[in-house]
């Protein structure tokens, strides 16, 4: 759920300083599940990559295929979507939008590249007894 919250502050963060990319749509809780699977899987599938290119482009397709499946399985549930992309430029049914790709996938360097070595610091500094 850490991740979740994280992926969220960080998605609103940079919607907050450039609002015309995308939308936070009309989920305003602190944590969404499908962040934290999402950041995990993330790790599991790009931690190796070395190429920015790649971790953006993987990271973005496997994001926006997340948040597509995602709003197929809301609907199950909920009566009305929890985000709309309509108004967006290059949106799919008001469910994915470009914008919001683009940003999930400089999420996803960001997660790859600085994030996850710091953390891998931070355990090994905790297992030598700091």
């Amino acid at each position: 759920m850490g991740a979740g919250i994280y992926g969220v502050q960080l998605y609103r963060l940079t919607l907050r300083n450039y609002p015309h990319i995308g939308g936070a749509g009309t989920f305003r809780r602190h944590g969404c599940p499908i962040y934290g699977f999402c950041t995990m899987a993330l790790v599991l599938i790009l931690g190796k990559l070395n190429s920015v290119p790649l971790t953006f482009v993987l990271g973005m397709f496997i994001t926006t295929a997340a948040e597509l499946a995602a709003s197929y399985m809301l609907d199950l549930f909920i009566d009305g979507p929890l985000w709309d992309y309509d108004i967006r430029a290059f949106s799919f049914q008001g469910r994915i939008a470009l914008g919001s790709s683009l940003i999930f996938g400089a999420l996803c360097v960001l997660l790859i590249k600085s994030c996850t070595p710091l953390r891998n610091i931070l355990r090994a500094s905790l297992a030598a007894g700091y």
